[in-house]
């Protein structure tokens, strides 16, 4: 529910942080990187690294020995999906786990970032036109260029 949930006029960008057990480390990575390819995702970071727990050697004769070493794996993903699949995605990634850690879900309200982007962005084309009626004089220039300037800030910032 709290991945996939919706509030009418709002838009959200929605968080997951997931810590589970796995039985195959490489073969659940690479299922994941499938399976966000299909969904429209990506990954942004993946550090796979493996963690020697022990090592032992025994003798099998006097020449040779048999090296038995017991390790783990981890991989620390973080990935980008769009929301709406979150909750699909979530529940394949609990398909593979064998032991779950934490799951831990979070939304953020940023409706009132994209009003403002939008209202902003009009406000700079509203100044362009003002611009345009000024006398060609470098003060036009000066001003032209500085709203240029907070055009792409706000393009930016639109994108972001």
């Amino acid at each position: 529910m709290a991945a996939t949930q919706e509030v009418e006029g709002k838009k959200f960008i929605k968080t997951a942080q997931v810590n589970m057990e796995v039985k195959d480390v490489y073969q659940t990575t690479i299922g994941i990187e499938k399976q966000l390819k299909e969904m429209g995702g990506f990954i942004t970071k993946s550090e796979l690294h493996s963690n020697i727990i022990s090592e032992e050697n025994f003798p099998i004769n006097d020449n040779e020995a048999k090296l038995v070493r017991e390790f783990g794996q981890v991989n620390d993903m973080e990935v980008r999906i769009p929301t709406i699949k979150l909750g699909e995605f979530l529940d394949f990634v609990n398909k593979s786990n064998l032991f779950l850690h934490t799951r831990n879900i979070s939304a953020e309200d940023v409706s009132s970032n994209i009003m403002m982007a939008k209202l902003e962005e009009k406000r700079m084309q509203k100044t362009e036109k003002n611009i345009e009626k000024i006398k060609n004089n470098s003060e036009k220039v000066s001003l032209a260029d500085g709203n240029l300037q907070e055009q792409n800030i706000q393009k930016l910032e639109t994108f972001n």
